[in-house]
């Protein structure tokens, strides 16, 4: 539930908290700098929507980022439905809501 709380706070920034030169210099080594991009929840997750259509996993029925959202809504409701009804192990419940998802999107 702190993730959902961390989440929901309107004191958090809604994207990636842009790094410094001097923070990225002090977490990456030099060779690194210049391939470290950070990026949102949201953009991860639609990289890998894209990536399953290109692969052919699933196949595009709506717009990637609709699709990403859908993703990420799971995810979060699962783990606050889980934890609300003390239902466990999480990973086999998150696992079956997600290849519910995935089958509707075949």
């Amino acid at each position: 539930m702190g993730l959902v709380s961390y989440l929901t706070s309107l004191k958090r920034p809604p994207g990636p908290v842009s790094l410094k030169t001097a923070e990225r210099i002090q977490l990456y080594s030099v060779e690194e700098l210049e391939n470290v991009e950070i990026r949102s929840l949201h953009q991860l997750v639609e990289n890998f929507v894209l990536e399953a259509i290109f692969n052919g996993e699933i196949t595009k029925r709506s717009d990637t980022n609709e699709i990403a959202n859908l993703f990420l809504s799971v995810i979060y409701g699962t783990l606050v439905t889980a934890h609300l009804n003390q239902i466990a192990p999480i990973k086999i419940y998150m696992k079956r809501n997600l290849d519910l998802v995935l089958d509707g999107l075949r």
